[in-house]
C-alpha cells in the first residue's frame, strides 16, 4: 500500500492510501477495531488510482 496518514486543523484524521481491495478493507477494519473510543464519524471516497509515492508516509501538518 501507498499513500499517508495526516491531522487535520479541525481535529480530524485524513488517510490517502492506494492497495488492493482486500488490503484496504483489512487496513480499516484493524483501524475502527484499534480506535473505536475515538471514531465518531468516517468518510470514505473511492477515486481512480493515480501515480503516488511509492511508500506510505505520516504528514506532519
Amino acid at each position: 500500500m501507498r499513500g499517508f496518514v495526516r491531522n487535520r486543523g479541525d481535529g480530524s484524521v485524513e488517510l490517502d492510501v492506494v492497495g488492493p481491495e482486500s488490503e484496504l478493507r483489512e487496513l480499516l477494519k484493524r483501524i475502527e477495531e484499534s480506535m473505536k473510543g475515538n471514531i465518531d464519524d468516517r468518510e470514505i471516497e473511492t477515486l481512480p488510482a493515480e501515480e503516488r509515492a511509492d511508500e506510505f508516509r505520516i504528514r506532519y501538518s
